[in-house]
């Protein structure tokens, strides 16, 4: 198989996923919005019965002579005693409601009924419900795919104002990658390093020293961590500030440094509390996998060879290694996209974390159809530029695939 085939195969599998991923998110997702959707149809209903009700009777046939036209299209319609009635044509003909309260009828009660079905069904068309539900989901799939889901059903005012559910997504992604990406690519850049130090002294000092720190350190949730750095250098010491989060002054707006210097004194307690964290585990990870390579025979022939310690490590080992150590990072690089829930309310950062809190606690399916759609879009493109970096970082790939 050449490598341009393997290529096409891979994307075209990337696609595949995609799809059936989304679909199948839809399928979820547009069943929640039906039950949310219900719920709010009916306190709609109820506030504006009440609402009208409390200002009389005549309030309310204004309120349908209003949408008589709407009525009209939508053919709301009452049954009286047997016979069918055009809700807006009874409160638009003075005679016809004089007959039928001649009749006893209780015009009150029938606008009331005129009013509900009327504002149900504008309701239904709002949420889209008006359509088969399998119409709905592979409507809400081809929106979801081509990045139209509308505005968010609810305001979010710690990310602006928004126009779209993908605006929102992408401020809180960017506040995500700004805070995440950058502890992740400080801790990953020290834990290459001392993986790489630790495996060619296994079992050394430092090996066993920052084995232990690792699993200590990775024992510990950062929430509960961050609480404790932020009650001891914002409360106690007063050196950071406890908000990770705030809205610079104009005269520190106006200059770019002093806005850079504004957001690094913010995100430095939480980029230290994270990179604290993470290193050690990070750390032993690398040095694993450098480990399992330099047992490989390859390697013991380089050192026969007499190579220098530094080129065996350097340009055997490490080169051997880059494929699992590239997807360890690649993945965590993902993760860091996304936030972490609980420790962006600790440092009350509003990314992905803070915006998957918040729509889980409104009810915002949209916004939860969008964030889960955005994790599977860059894991599979993350997936599938994996499987094409290997076949440059990996020799024995590029070969079995050529082969």
């Amino acid at each position: 198989m050449g490598l341009a085939t393997y290529v096409i195969n891979r994307v075209w599998n990337a696609v595949i996923v995609i799809l059936v991923a989304v679909f199948v998110c839809s399928l979820v997702f547009n069943a929640l919005m039906q039950i949310n959707a219900s719920i709010r149809i009916n306190q709609a209903v109820q506030t504006t019965i009440q609402r009208l009700a409390a200002q009389g009777f005549q309030s309310m046939v204004s309120y349908i002579q209003y949408n008589a036209y709407a009525m009209r299209k939508w053919h709301i319609a009452i049954n009286i005693s047997g016979k069918t009635y055009s809700c807006a044509a009874i409160f638009t003909n003075p005679k016809l409601m004089k007959s039928l309260e001649a009749k006893g009828v209780d015009l009150e009660g029938v606008a009331k009924d005129c009013i509900e079905k009327f504002v149900r069904l504008q309701q239904m068309y709002q949420w889209g419900l008006n359509q088969p539900y399998i119409v709905r989901v592979f409507l809400y799939t081809w929106r979801t795919l081509t990045f139209n889901l509308g505005p968010p059903l609810y305001t979010y005012e710690q990310y602006g104002e928004v126009n779209s559910v993908f605006q929102l997504l992408l401020i809180a992604m960017a506040r995500s990658v700004v805070l995440f990406t950058v502890a992740y690519a400080i801790s990953m850049a020290i834990a290459i390093y001392l993986g790489l130090r630790m495996a060619r002294n296994a079992g050394g000092p430092l090996d066993r020293a920052v084995s232990v720190v690792g699993m200590v350190s990775n024992s510990m949730p950062l929430y509960w961590v961050a609480m404790i750095m932020i009650l001891v250098f914002s409360a106690e010491l007063g050196i950071f500030p406890s908000r990770a989060y705030e809205t610079p002054p104009q005269t520190v707006a106006q200059s770019p440094l002093a806005l850079f210097e504004w957001w690094s004194w913010h995100l430095a307690l939480p980029i230290i509390t994270i990179v604290m964290l993470s290193i050690g585990p990070a750390a032993y990870v690398v040095r694993n996998m450098v480990v399992n390579v330099m047992r490989e025979d390859f390697v013991v022939v380089a050192r026969a060879k007499g190579l220098p310690e530094r080129d065996v490590m350097y340009k055997h080992v490490l080169r051997a290694a880059s494929p699992p150590i590239a997807t360890n990072i690649l993945l965590g690089i993902l993760n860091t996209f996304f936030g972490a829930m609980i420790s962006e309310r600790v440092f009350q950062w509003p990314g992905m974390g803070f915006l998957y809190w918040l729509a889980i606690s409104n009810g915002d399916i949209v916004v939860l159809m969008g964030l889960n759609y955005m994790f599977i879009l860059l894991f599979v493109t993350l997936k599938l530029g994996l499987d094409i970096l290997y076949c440059f970082l990996d020799p024995r790939i590029r070969v079995s695939r050529a082969g």
